[in-house]
């Protein structure tokens, strides 16, 4: 079995959700591409999660120093309901942007969590077809940029 499939597999299996999209995605720390922590971005019937691989790949551990006494804390993985998704936008790019930007799509996304409204910036694979799938998954009131005014 493949690593795609178990990963789905043990997905649904923990939390008991149907997977609609998966990509490969970057949170982008503050905004800026160069603080990326790269994962998986999934789209569920119940939620938007951003799930860290378990281990440090090479190539980030080349990039980010750390004290060599404890290892590097990774961030919790970050679980959206879509009942608490304020807005999902995928904002324009102009010419520049999109010929010397990156190929990934950013996603901006809000949402309310224990009454304070949280926001995150994902770089998201636009050939995934999530984007577009989390378009059709949201609510109606739901604040969406469609992904297909990106171009």
């Amino acid at each position: 079995m493949d690593e795609a499939r178990r990963f789905r597999e043990e997905l649904e299996k923990r939390t008991g959700e149907k997977q609609l999209a998966t990509a490969m995605a970057a949170i982008l720390e503050g905004g800026r591409d160069a603080e990326a922590s790269w994962g998986i971005l999934v789209l569920t019937d119940a939620a938007l999660r951003f799930e860290r691989p378990p281990s440090r790949h090479w190539t980030a551990s080349l990039l980010k120093t750390h004290d060599r006494t404890s290892p590097p804390v990774q961030p919790a993985d970050i679980v959206v309901p879509l009942r608490d998704l304020i807005s999902a936008a995928v904002p324009r790019r102009g010419l520049i942007g999109r010929l010397f930007g990156s190929p990934f799509a950013k996603l901006d996304v809000s949402w309310m969590r224990d009454g304070v409204e949280r926001r995150e910036t994902f770089s998201v694979d636009p050939g995934s077809g999530l984007l577009e799938e989390l378009e059709r998954a949201l609510p109606a009131s739901t604040d969406t940029t469609p992904a297909s005014s990106t171009s």
